[in-house]
């Protein structure tokens, strides 16, 4: 409902991956000196949902097998980041919240450890404040009325979330 009048974009696509926006990024169609020059991201929740089907059962190397993801999710994210700032981009990459927390089956306590470790990645990468990038550490944790399903917030969650947002970007300057 704002773009036209704040200048925002969004170029978010259901269900993409970190795989998805490299691809995006490399061709033709999505070139990042044309994007604004202040980026806001969340990615990497979307890959990290479709590995914890992979390791939500693992009794034996399951350890290995979530950081192993992450490794990955984490090593995409950044040359994400890294293709951005080329491109001379501001920006502020957001954590994760976690799923339902009505929600505690294998499945769920998978997502939850995958994003947690994730967003401990990015805090260790990006956990400092410089001129061209910096994390949003948004609130981890919204109250299961604020769900739709296991990790989409209803339209009330999704207005929460992005005062959250907003109260980071204003604390940075950014409007």
């Amino acid at each position: 409902c704002s773009e036209g009048k704040t200048g925002i974009q969004n170029a978010g696509v259901a269900g993409s991956t970190t795989e998805h926006w490299l691809e995006f990024l490399k061709s033709e169609r999505y070139k990042p000196e044309e994007f604004h020059e202040r980026v806001v991201l969340m990615i990497g929740g979307n890959d990290i949902q479709r590995y914890a089907y992979k390791w939500k059962g693992f009794r034996i190397n399951k350890t290995e097998s979530l950081n192993e993801a992450i490794d990955e999710i984490h090593a995409r994210v950044v040359e994400i980041v890294n293709i951005l700032r080329q491109s001379n981009k501001k920006i502020i990459l957001q954590t994760h919240f976690r799923v339902n927390p009505s929600l505690m089956d294998a499945h769920s306590k998978a997502l939850n450890e995958g994003i947690d470790e994730l967003n401990l990645r990015l805090l260790t990468s990006y956990g400092s404040d410089n001129s061209d990038i910096s994390l949003a550490y948004l609130t981890p944790d919204f109250p299961a009325p604020l769900f739709l399903d296991l990790v989409h917030l209803n339209p009330f969650g999704y207005q929460l979330h992005s005062y959250f947002l907003s109260r980071e970007l204003q604390r940075r300057c950014w409007w």
